[in-house]
Parts: structure tokens; sequence; C-alpha cells
């Protein structure tokens, strides 16, 4: 296999540096072949804690809001 051309942003002093981090880059994103299972799992997870997130968050309104009616009724019923 030859070795990967310089592309034009790596022309600075150390070519050779830009191309290692590149090639280093690939590999991270490769995942070592198996990148067709965990990329999927790493979206899989940000799906589902994004999920919970907006639950939670839409849980919390709709409490306070059943919160903010039952002191309202409690108001109304004390004696004057």
């Amino acid at each position: 296999m030859p070795p990967p051309r310089s592309a034009p942003w790596a022309s600075g002093p150390w070519p050779a540096k830009g191309r290692a981090q590149m090639d280093s880059l690939m590999t991270y994103f490769a995942m070592g072949g198996y990148a067709l299972y965990v990329w999927p799992a790493y979206v899989l997870c940000a799906v589902v804690v994004g999920g919970l997130a907006v639950h939670a968050w839409t849980e919390r309104r709709r409490t306070l809001a059943l919160l903010d009616r039952m002191r309202t009724l409690s108001r109304d019923r004390e004696p004057s």
C-alpha cells in the first residue's frame, strides 16, 4: 500500500505530524473494526439518555403544576 499523499492543509513545517494525527483519528473512528457495532450503540445510548432527560423535565413541570393547584385549593379551603 503506498503511503498517503500529503493534504494541502498538512503542508506546514510538520506534515508528517498532521498525517499521523489523521491516521490516529481514523483508527479511533474505525474502533478496531467494530465501528459498525460501537457507533450505533453510542447513538442508542445518547437517544435513551436524551429521552430520559426529556421525560424527567416534562414530569417535573407536570408535578410542579399539580403542586401549585393543590396549594391553591388548600388556600381556598382555609377558614378566613
